[in-house]
């Protein structure tokens, strides 16, 4: 795979929100188009192989990819969409082997827009009353509707896609009885790099994995060094984590040579990777309600500390990459009653 060289600053933006303040300019967004994008159309998928191969689908929502505009329903250009498709090579690649792969493209809020939202609950609000939920929402329609052939699915999403699905949870899955069946085939949600917090999981009927092998459930997770002294905004007291080395969510410590692979780019000019000897150590920390790595370093610093002083959001997915790679294949088996059928989905829109 060969990519732009420039696309190693879009992928920075595609793990995080940001990585610098924007300017501080009207915080009114700008005017949204009135409709959502229609998924019929191919062009509007990131992901949408032409050969159905596998029992089970991924269905996956990239994180934020769009730097500038004071808007929260941004529009991406090729550029960005390319920072979306490497997103997706280091968090949900992992099941390409045994899944087929959808993933939409959707208008999203830019980093300069997000940076001005205080807090977690302000950007869900935000984004609930914007186009990129409607994308969303219209993609699942057209998924459901006629592509998914009453597969199971698994929703992996970071990042601001994990907030898409927080509204897809709240809003979409219960709206009708139709939608109710669509949640009842969902093996399981990675949604990792925001907050998931307990009691918003009871108020709208999720529930928290708690081992390696339970179905219907959502696994999430937000990473930080130890000791951290400042708020983070993915985090809040109340969040449900599980250790992705162990696959509970109790406060034992699990090392490092637990985890079987990370993802790690080769080269930044090209953008080529390996899948490396796993780099990240875990433990929950039930105060904090974050998951705590003690063996890497590369923390986010923005100004204001919006991620506190600890974050280490981009390895959320890919510090834990065969880990979950392999764990999402023993849902899949248990949900199935068989192991999956093993190939390759690997979409590439770019050739």
């Amino acid at each position: 795979m060969k990519l732009k060289s420039l696309l190693f600053v879009a992928l920075i933006a595609a793990t995080v929100f940001s990585c610098k303040k924007g300017e501080q300019t009207d915080p009114t967004p700008t005017p949204q188009p009135a409709t959502a994008y229609d998924y019929s159309v191919e062009a509007n998928w990131m992901l949408k192989p032409k050969t159905t191969m596998f029992d089970v689908d991924v269905f996956y929502i990239y994180p934020t990819v769009v730097w500038v505009g004071n808007t929260a329903a941004a529009e991406l250009n090729a550029e960005e969409k390319e920072a979306a498709y490497c997103a997706y090579l280091e968090q949900a690649s992992c099941m390409a082997e045994y899944a087929n792969m959808y993933a939409p493209y959707y208008r999203q809020g830019t980093m300069d827009y997000i940076d001005k939202v205080p807090t977690a609950d302000a950007l869900v609000d935000t984004l609930r009353n914007n186009m990129g939920k409607q994308d969303i929402f219209a993609a699942l329609d057209y998924y459901f509707e006629n592509i998914n052939n009453g597969r199971p699915v698994i929703f992996a999403a970071h990042s601001q896609g994990s907030v898409m699905m927080r509204l897809v949870f709240e809003e979409y899955m219960h709206k009708d009885e139709t939608h109710e069946q669509y949640f009842k085939r969902m093996i399981a949600a990675y949604v990792l790099g925001f907050t998931y917090p307990k009691s918003w999981m009871s108020k709208v009927g999720v529930k928290g994995a708690e081992r390696d092998d339970d179905y219907g459930v959502v696994i999430a997770w937000n990473t930080e060094g130890p000791n951290s002294t400042k708020p983070n905004m993915l985090v809040s007291s109340d969040d449900y984590v599980i250790n992705p080395l162990t696959w509970t969510t109790d406060t034992l410590y699990a090392d490092v040579s637990l985890n079987k692979g990370s993802f790690v780019w080769d080269n930044k000019e090209t953008l080529e990777y390996h899948i490396a000897p796993g780099e990240c150590d875990a433990q929950v920390d039930n105060t904090r309600a974050s998951l705590i790595c003690t063996t890497v370093f590369d923390y986010i610093t923005m100004e204001g500390d919006p991620f506190g002083d600890k974050s280490l959001h981009v390895h959320d997915w890919a510090g834990y990459y065969t880990n979950i790679k392999e764990n999402a294949y023993k849902r899949i088996t248990k949900y199935l009653g068989h192991e999956p059928v093993a190939g390759m989905t690997f979409v590439y829109p770019f050739e």
